[in-house]
């Protein structure tokens, strides 16, 4: 990065987003990748500015709100969370930094290039031994999976859609969870992977009936169709027994019905879940 650019994105100032939309303007970044300070942790983070997300990042610097705010206050000291669908580690970050070092965050990502990413952004964050990352998808059984490599930005690789403009399709390991993570202590979970959601929570069912957890999930029925969008939908209501939907900018307690049909409205929401 040039050196007239990093006052921009890593000085104190850069926590205030007009300069970072300022410095996105005016630097027109040369290279592909950079690191940015981020403005809702104390965490830097390494982006890749060619991509539509890594280019909101560089913005926004924040990852995604209202809930990384959520997350704040539910996550605590110690908590063993598993981040399915980590990307590039925003938010295994924000994990990391709030279970600390008596506490473990399992990350999972199933494309090569964001896994990159993820590990480069666990070693300039010194959470290594906190944030243990994994080259998985994750489903209801072991094996192999074709992903598919979306051309319209690194967060919409799916293994399940069909309708996502690809540039390649990846061959990648599945693993489940259960069998994975035998007899580990499970606080949190946050899974976003595309559509895939339901598969990824069968293969893990047995660490859900065996702890009092957090559950964030990306509910998505433009995704998923009807029939697997219901069967997910009976699964969440079967174990989860709190409702917390993230909606017109602010996430609230809910029931379930209300939660389901906003969801189905706007095809797509983040809903946080406690199971007791």
């Amino acid at each position: 990065m040039r050196k007239v650019c990093k006052p921009f994105f890593r000085s104190p100032l850069s926590k205030f987003k007009p300069f970072r939309e300022l410095g996105a303007f005016l630097c027109k970044q040369p290279a592909k990748f950079v690191a940015v300070s981020r403005r809702d942790i104390d965490a830097f983070m390494v982006l890749d500015i060619e991509d539509e997300y890594g280019k909101r990042v560089l913005k926004s610097g924040k990852i995604e709100t209202p809930e990384d705010e959520f997350i704040k206050r539910l996550v605590k000291p110690g908590w063993s969370v598993l981040d399915i669908g980590a990307h590039w580690g925003g938010f295994s970050i924000l994990f990391g930094k709030l279970v600390g070092k008596e506490g473990k965050v399992f990350s999972f990502e199933a494309s090569s290039k964001n896994y990159k990413l993820l590990r480069w952004n666990i070693f300039i964050n010194n959470l290594k031994g906190v944030v243990e990352t994994y080259h998985y998808a994750v489903g209801d059984r072991e094996g192999e999976v074709q992903l598919k490599v979306a051309s319209t930005s690194s967060g919409h690789n799916s293994v399940l859609r069909y309708d996502l403009p690809t540039k390649e399709v990846e061959t990648v390991k599945q693993i489940a969870l259960d069998n994975f993570l035998k007899a580990t202590k499970v606080d949190f979970v946050k899974m976003d992977i595309e559509g895939y959601e339901y598969f990824a929570l069968k293969g893990m069912e047995n660490i859900i009936k065996n702890n009092s957890l957090w559950l964030f999930i990306e509910f998505s029925p433009q995704f998923m169709g009807e029939s697997l969008t219901k069967e997910l939908y009976g699964f969440l209501k079967f174990y989860f027994e709190e409702v917390y939907l993230a909606h017109g900018g602010k996430i609230f307690k809910t029931d379930w019905d209300t939660a389901y049909r906003i969801s189905l409205e706007k095809g797509q929401r983040n809903l946080f879940l406690r199971k007791g």
